[in-house]
């Protein structure tokens, strides 16, 4: 069995406002799996189960990050980091480098072992170049994440300059509410009664009005784009 359960509509919660509807169906027909984490998230708004917070943040942050593949077409690459920094870790061990002996400073209390440190090192080829595939792959993610935002003007508005101009407000706060998420979407020590729960109710309406003003730009309706806008900024 696929999908999300439907709710029949004598039994709907009464949280499922035509905003909602409307962006759920969206998403439906986008990837079932991102209504799901929507469906998902709005369940957790209005049930208390323990972690709360974190998932709402989670399923918000994969919405970002998978809806321009959805309206786009999927954009391959990933930076691996922990098989990054493995690679530099073995090139470091094999040239027969410490760490010690480079990030010691000699007030330490193993100073009598170091009688201090050169500002300029030599560092074998080996171990430069597993550092250089690191920081190349970490400007690629970082340049990826960044055309993640720009893919959206491409799929709402592909040809029409004057569509684009008009979508950047809803870029932008696109942009702004989903990186709160992304701060908040994982373990600090933060308890779900310590979160300010006005703040992410607050939060979480704006992605909400930012999907329906996505939903409703992806169709071409401007004018309720901007009355979405309008409304959640007031």
């Amino acid at each position: 069995m696929t999908g999300s359960p439907q709710v029949a509509p004598d039994t709907a919660p009464r949280y499922w406002t035509p905003l909602r509807e409307r962006v759920a169906k969206w998403l439906d027909e986008l990837a079932p799996s991102l209504g799901e984490l929507y469906r998902g998230a709005l369940e957790l708004i209005h049930t208390a189960v323990p972690g709360r917070v974190r998932f709402i943040c989670h399923a918000v942050r994969e919405i970002r990050n998978r809806l321009p593949d959805a309206l786009a077409g999927e954009e391959r690459g990933r930076t691996e980091y922990g098989h990054l920094t493995t690679r530099i870790a073995k090139e470091w061990e094999k040239s027969g480098l410490s760490l010690d002996s480079v990030l010691t400073p000699p007030t330490s209390p193993e100073a009598n072992q170091v009688s201090g440190l050169p500002d300029v090192v030599t560092v074998p080829r080996s171990v430069l170049k597993a550092v250089a595939v690191l920081l190349r792959d970490h400007e690629a993610g970082s340049r990826r994440a960044q055309r993640r935002f720009d893919r959206l003007f491409d799929a709402l508005a592909p040809e029409n300059a004057t569509q684009r101009t008009e979508m950047v407000p809803i870029v932008n706060q696109w942009k702004e509410v989903t990186r709160w998420f992304e701060s908040h979407a994982h373990d600090d020590g933060t308890r779900d009664g310590e979160q300010d729960w006005k703040d992410l109710m607050d939060h979480f309406e704006l992605f909400e009005t930012s999907l329906g003003a996505l939903a409703a730009g992806f169709f071409a309706g401007l004018e309720e784009v901007n009355a979405l806008l309008d409304e959640a900024n007031s």
